[in-house]
């Protein structure tokens, strides 16, 4: 339809329409198919609740810019946009609900830029999306709650990017991503819960990149994730818990270079990557505790090469590594208590070094490695005063050491070893004869 033919419904003439009922809008929209419905700058706040419930717009522009919605209830549940263009930019919502559960987008675009929340409810549960494009870009949420529950999502983009949730809880959980975009570049996510849980991404390009968190928990659990990319490059993790156990990663690559994780505990338990790369080089582990134990990597390289850990406890146990796992270069503060590799298994090439003299002694009791390894360490023995005598801080020192040299081999390194090994056992033998 040509511009000059193009039927505009705008102002009192639109309010009017949709005034009239569900049924009435669509009657009208099935003889104005190709319509531009036009709300702009109109002030929804003289009406308690703004209900659009079942109703189907045309594939044209329907455009609320710079509307005022105020505490309303706004409604689109069971809403049809097929091939229409929809915009909120600049759009006011407070203290209410806005929700497109159970809506369909077909072959559409929402526009949500630059809007301000303030404490609103904003649901997209149960959503149905086909070749649409989300953009909530420099979106501000104030502390609104923001859910996407069980929607099925397909050749569709979601943009995120530099948007700010103060302490809104957000849930991505339940929901089937396939050929998608999702973009969450520089996004602010304050103090409450970020959650992918459950999730299925299928041919996905997932960025978070330089996004910042400071809620309670940040959860991907038990997503999976199939010849899909997540960039999670320069992301930082703050306050709580980051919880990304049990995920499945195939036929994809997942990066957290650069990422900080100042938290209280970080867990990757039993999480599986087939046929993946996994980047953790200069990544800065400056949590509690942090958990890589029971993950499985199959034809899957892994980097943790120049990672700062200062994490209380780094426990990496019965972890099976069926391709390349590079630990070059790792930067050990005083604050670590727990390195350990305990009953891992590394089948093919494996790189341990360390810079500078460490006080921690990395545990690898029970741990099977190739022939393809190379460790390289220089341990300064911690110790601490019982009287005249130097006793070994941890009892278990030598015994890690033991385990060292037996990774060593007939090696320099196994040697220089067997004396700090002597040291740690006699020292300890002596504070105990003081006592």
């Amino acid at each position: 339809m040509t511009n000059e033919m193009r039927v505009i419904l705008k102002g009192k003439a639109a309010i009017k329409l949709w005034q009239q009922g569900r049924e009435e809008w669509n009657r009208w929209v099935k003889e104005h198919t190709d319509a531009d419905i036009i709300f702009e700058a109109v002030d929804f706040s003289h009406y308690q609740s703004v209900n659009f419930s079942g109703y189907i717009f045309p594939s044209g522009a329907i455009s609320f810019q710079r509307a005022n919605f105020a505490d309303a209830e706004i409604s689109f549940s069971n809403t049809t946009f097929n091939q229409s263009r929809i915009i909120f930019n600049d759009s006011r919502f407070g203290v209410g609900k806005l929700t497109f559960s159970s809506a369909s987008f077909s072959t559409s675009s929402f526009h949500f830029q630059n809007t301000t929340c303030n404490d609103t409810e904003i649901c997209f549960d149960n959503t149905t999306s086909h070749h649409t494009t989300f953009n909530f870009a420099k979106t501000r949420f104030g502390n609104s709650n923001f859910s996407l529950r069980h929607a099925q999502i397909s050749d569709s983009s979601l943009n995120f990017s530099e948007t700010s949730f103060d302490g809104g809880n957000i849930s991505f959980s339940d929901s089937t991503f396939s050929n998608d975009k999702l973009t969450f570049i520089d996004t602010q996510f304050g103090s409450g819960n970020v959650l992918f849980k459950d999730s299925t991404f299928k041919h996905v390009d997932l960025n978070l990149k330089g996004s910042r968190y400071a809620g309670p928990l940040f959860s991907f659990s038990d997503s999976v994730f199939e010849f899909s990319d997540a960039m999670f490059t320069d992301i930082r993790f703050g306050d709580q818990n980051v919880n990304l156990e049990n995920m499945t990663f195939k036929h994809g690559k997942i990066d957290f270079s650069g990422a900080i994780f100042d938290c209280n505990h970080v867990s990757f338990y039993g999480s599986r990557f087939e046929v993946s790369s996994i980047d953790f080089s200069a990544t800065h582990f400056q949590c509690e505790t942090c958990d890589f134990n029971k993950t499985f990597y199959r034809q899957s390289p892994v980097k943790f090469s120049g990672s700062l850990i200062s994490a209380e406890y780094f426990e990496c146990e019965d972890a099976v590594f069926n391709d390349i796992a590079d630990f070059r270069e790792l930067i050990i503060t005083d604050s670590v208590q727990k390195l350990s590799f305990r009953h891992s298994i590394f089948q093919n090439s494996f790189r341990f070094s360390i810079v500078d003299k460490t006080e921690t002694v990395p545990d690898f009791t029970d741990t099977m490695v190739s022939d393809q390894h190379l460790i390289s360490l220089n341990i300064n023995l911690k110790t601490k005063k019982r009287g005249i005598f130097k006793k070994a801080f941890n009892v278990s020192d030598a015994r890690k050491i033991a385990e060292l040299r037996r990774l060593l081999g007939d090696t320099p390194l196994s040697s220089t070893l067997s004396i700090t090994e002597r040291r740690a056992k006699r020292w300890h033998h002596m504070a105990l004869l003081s006592q």
